[in-house]
Formats: C-alpha cells, structure tokens, sequence
C-alpha cells in the first residue's frame, strides 16, 4: 500500500476543526473569528462582515512577503470581502477568494499541504 498522507512540516497550522462554537487550529481553540498563517493563528477581533475594515487585516499586509493567497471565510454564509478591501489588499500582492468559513478551513489545509503560501481569515461561525 502507497502512503498518501501529506507531509506536513513540524509547526505548521493546520486547522483540526469549527463549529458554531469556535475553531481548532493544532492544539489551540478559538472562539470567535481567527487568522491562520502557516506558523501562526491568532484570535482576530473582527466579528462581522459589514463592521470589516482594512485595518482588520493589517497583520496580513505585514506578513504579505509570505502570503499569495488570502482565503476569506464569512461565516455560515458565502459573503463576498468588500471591493474596496478587496482592492487594497490586492495593491499588496494578496489575492483574495471568499467563500464560507466551513469551506475556508477545508481549502486552507489542503493548500497548506501542498506547501502554498496561503492565509485564512475566518469570521467565527
């Protein structure tokens, strides 16, 4: 039998669950929405797609040399990020895909596996 587990190098974050209540990333639990770099999740203040402003995502412009793709989750919901966020984050090389959170998490950890450069930006559900 061919083992066709990905490798996934040692520190990387990969997101283990989400539900209504919160969202796994490795062994850490969040409530509420999250930012997940690929060495990095933190808690992220942003609660709603409409109170969404682009200072919510200055830690992905900071870290912009390490990130291709932004995914965007929006919550239960397929909400597309604001144009004008959009925009801006686009100026800064980042490229952004909305889709729902659940469909967010799935994406980011197969694009992780493939070693792609890709952040995740997920209002809790």
């Amino acid at each position: 039998m061919v083992d066709i587990t990905p490798l996934i190098p040692e520190g990387s974050q990969m997101i283990r669950g989400y539900g209504k209540e919160s969202i796994t990333v490795r062994d850490k639990r969040f409530s509420g929405s999250v930012i997940v770099f690929p060495q990095e999740a933190k808690a992220w203040s942003a609660t709603s797609l409409e109170q969404l402003a682009i200072d919510d995502f200055s830690c992905i412009i900071d870290y912009k040399d390490k990130v291709d793709l932004l995914l965007f989750g929006s919550g239960e919901t397929h909400q597309f990020l604001p144009s004008d966020i959009e925009f801006e984050l686009k100026k800064h090389g980042i490229v952004v895909e909305s889709m729902t959170t659940g469909a967010a998490c799935r994406t980011y950890n197969t694009l992780m596996s493939e070693d792609r450069l890709v952040a995740a930006a997920l209002l809790g559900i």
